[in-house]
């Protein structure tokens, strides 16, 4: 992330490998910054992006917000290991639920799951949009 503060205009430019993000609370300082980055660079521009690096982006103008969300991201990573009919829940388990050791088919069945790339993939999420979740993985 760099940051140019010149007076009350500040500049963000967020860069990861090739991508990247550029804004500002100055309209005028940020098209004056724009047409010096595409003097020295190949730029790609969008006013109004709705994805960056997985992430979902939403404006409201009218409340001055933006949001961000990684919906699509999770839409990926829940059809790749077949869990699109899943339901959200409040809780992962229900309180006082007594455990016993699974049976050799369940252990099994649990073995066969992709439980490391789903784990890396809600951790990913946890770091990203979704602190609340860091605890149910």
């Amino acid at each position: 992330l760099y940051i140019h503060q010149l007076d009350n205009d500040t500049i963000h430019l967020f860069i990861h490998v090739d991508d990247g993000l550029l804004f500002s609370n100055s309209p005028s300082a940020l098209a004056k910054f724009r047409l010096k980055l595409e003097d020295q660079f190949t730029v790609k521009y969008d006013e109004n992006p709705v994805h960056f690096l997985g992430y979902g982006i939403k404006r409201n103008l009218v409340e001055g917000t933006i949001a961000i969300d990684q919906r699509a991201h999770l839409a990926v990573v829940l059809a790749t290991v077949g869990l699109t009919d899943c339901t959200p829940t409040t809780t992962p388990l229900r309180p006082n639920t007594d455990l016993s050791p699974a049976s050799d088919d369940e252990f099994a069945l649990a073995r066969s799951k992709p439980y490391r790339p789903i784990l890396g993939a809600l951790t990913w999420v946890t770091s990203g949009s979704r602190p609340d979740l860091t605890n149910t993985i």
